[in-house]
């Protein structure tokens, strides 16, 4: 039996785990409603969902809600994810995704308001977002175990951490710089995260690198390879 165009997208992203945007299958998805619900219903039919928002330069599968209990309940473990990792690795996470994706965020939130009068929805339009017109943020390493390494571990398990993110395709690395992977931007939906992260903890140290021109300065000579 020949397999259909919709069967083979939702075999790709379970194989792949994350498809670019551009890819001819996604761009497909994304803009005929017939294909994209014959999709997401073979995905369901495995538990799973897609994971996109316009501003993401890729999308993913992830864990359906009415799968999450059955996957993820069976013990004390549950808030950990199906990566499995340690609560100090799930932390860095949480701070790397603060770090470089909502300055990211901002900056698409403000070019999208720019380019159209309408009134803005939370998710724009994937026609009002050009990712490739916004600079990517970078955190330094020192500078992360220099802020957290208190909070989170000795500067070698940061690394250890740091290098399974990498692995799992949540961030990149080019020397001393870290920038994101192709999965941070679907890590964690924004909309419910970015205010609790923003008026919490990490208020005071988004603030001070929303002003801090060094690392933006680093990105010229930055070579940004997706792990």
């Amino acid at each position: 039996m020949m397999e259909s165009p919709a069967q083979v997208l939702a075999a790709r992203l379970i194989a792949m785990q994350w498809l670019p945007r551009k890819d001819e299958q996604v761009m497909l998805l994304i803009t005929d409603e017939i294909f994209r619900e014959d999709v997401l219903a073979r995905l369901k039919s495995c538990g799973l969902c897609l994971l996109e928002n316009p501003f993401a330069e890729n999308v993913a599968i992830g864990l359906d809600e009415s799968s999450t209990q059955a996957v993820m309940g069976r013990d004390t473990n549950y808030i950990s994810n199906t990566f499995g990792l340690r609560q100090d690795a799930m932390a860095l996470l949480v701070i790397l995704w603060a770090l470089l994706i909502i300055p990211k965020r901002q900056k698409q939130l403000n070019a999208s308001a720019d380019e159209t009068d309408d009134q803005m929805e939370f998710f724009p339009s994937a026609k009002l977002v050009s990712q490739g017109e916004i600079d990517r943020p970078a955190v330094k390493l020192n500078a992360l175990v220099s802020d957290f390494g208190g909070k989170l571990a000795k500067k070698q398990r940061i690394k250890l951490n740091l290098g399974q993110l990498k692995r799992l395709g949540f961030v990149s690395q080019h020397n001393e710089l870290i920038t994101e992977g192709p999965l941070l931007d679907l890590a964690f939906d924004y909309k419910h995260m970015a205010s609790r992260i923003i008026e919490g903890a990490l208020a005071d140290i988004l603030q001070d690198s929303a002003h801090n021109p060094e690392a933006e300065d680093d990105l010229d000579v930055l070579e940004v390879d997706n792990v």
